[in-house]
């Protein structure tokens, strides 16, 4: 069964308003850069215009406790941040660890078993050979 060149050109047409009007993924990844770096960029404004826009307005005393408290929620919300990627860090390592750790355990007996069958040390003993693993 062969598409006329009308029901192409609306898949085509269909394809494009999907994705937004374009179909170019560098198209789509340039445009969707541009957000995120216009929307960080309003975010850093804001998040400088607005306590010096407060700093003039209100008096020191009002402004104080005001600024500690905007401080200490930027502060919070990197912290948090960076509290959230260690632990998804420390899953993802554990995660491999778990799957890898008993080959590389088993590979380790295995080498130390051969190199003290190759060089014997006379009464000194070497590492334990763990044969439960």
């Amino acid at each position: 069964m062969t598409q006329t060149s009308e029901e192409t050109e609306v898949v085509v047409q269909n394809r494009r308003m999907a994705g937004g009007g374009t179909t170019d993924l560098g198209h789509r990844t340039a445009r969707g850069g541009a957000i995120v770096f216009a929307a960080m960029l309003l975010e850093k404004t804001l998040g400088l215009g607005i306590p010096a826009v407060l700093a003039r307005l209100l008096t020191p005393e009002d402004f104080g406790p005001l600024g500690m408290l905007i401080i200490t929620t930027r502060d919070a919300a990197t912290i948090a941040v960076f509290i959230s990627v260690a632990i998804l860090l420390l899953l993802l390592f554990r995660a491999a660890a778990s799957v890898r750790l008993p080959d590389n355990l088993a590979a380790l007996c295995q080498n130390t078993a051969l190199a003290q069958e190759a060089r014997p040390l006379g009464g000194v003993r070497g590492p334990r050979h763990f044969s439960g693993l």
